[in-house]
């Protein structure tokens, strides 16, 4: 069902005068807390040790967050909206969305790739209200302006390069850049994925295998 939000009367209040300002003050406190230091340095250039290219290094750091980064939020006071620092992210192995994408900014950071937080919805709502306001956003994700992707490190069962299919064709703010956006539709060739799972029945009525997910 379409979220009331895009259709239902209600009343917004909000002290922001365009989209860009919410994007703004998004940034000004994310940004800070995206700093590299020497273990989330030393941490990357291990992970991407012997990569020929940006999008392979993506890669890799992408998929040592999605294994190792615990998707879960643990704040008070400002932290529902200004993010944890990487360093700290990283050190409790853990963090929500924001969390993720401040460490993810980091790390690509460290091995020069720069990187954005976006603002965007998971809710069934596909247009933002007229007055701009931050209550429009309930996650936040990574923007890699290279390689024109976009990234959720907290979908750990997504495929590199696809989004959870609550975030497609959706709305959404770029916050370093200060555009607007939008994630698009799916597609077959870019949207994929192809799981090879063998199984082996036992003796004794268990049944043992795995899964491979092919990224094609």
């Amino acid at each position: 069902m379409l979220s009331p939000y895009d259709f239902a009367p209600r009343v917004y209040a909000t002290s922001f005068g365009s989209w860009a300002d919410v994007a703004r003050a998004y940034q000004a406190r994310a940004r800070p807390k995206a700093q590299t230091d020497r273990q989330i340095s030393a941490l990357t250039q291990q992970i991407v040790q012997g990569t020929e290219s940006d999008l392979e290094r993506a890669r890799r750091i992408y998929l040592w967050i999605t294994s190792n980064i615990r998707y879960l939020g643990v704040f008070s006071a400002s932290g529902g909206y200004v993010p944890v620092a990487a360093a700290q992210v990283l050190k409790d192995r853990y963090g929500d969305c924001k969390g993720h994408a401040t460490l993810f900014e980091a790390m690509l950071r460290s091995v020069g790739i720069e990187s954005s937080q976006v603002l965007i919805n998971t809710e069934m709502s596909y247009q933002w209200p007229e007055l701009p306001i931050y209550g429009a956003f309930d996650h936040v994700i990574t923007y890699i302006p290279a390689l024109k992707m976009y990234l959720d490190s907290t979908s750990r069962f997504v495929r590199f390069g696809s989004l959870h299919s609550s975030l497609e064709g959706k709305p959404l703010l770029l916050t370093a850049s200060v555009e607007v956006a939008n994630t698009g539709l799916w597609t077959p060739t870019n949207d994929r994925t192809v799981v090879q799972t063998h199984l082996r029945l036992l003796p004794d009525g268990r049944v043992v295998g795995q899964s491979l997910s092919l990224l094609l």
